[in-house]
């Protein structure tokens, strides 16, 4: 499951939540990052550009 959160606090200023949780029987991996983003231009519309998280290496 992985879900994220975006708010814009100003036209340059952005924050946000993600969470990414993932369960098996024997292994549970989990993660959460909050970030503040800020844009220098503030006409650029990028309200997909969320971060990611750092892959596991497991996961390669």
């Amino acid at each position: 499951m992985r879900a994220s959160v975006q708010y814009r606090l100003n036209p340059k200023l952005v924050a946000g939540i993600r969470i990414d949780v993932e369960h098996s029987h024997d292994y549970a991996p989990s993660a959460a990052m909050v970030y503040v983003r800020y844009a220098f231009d503030a006409h650029r519309s990028d309200d997909n550009f969320a971060p990611k998280p750092v892959r596991l290496y497991s996961s390669y």
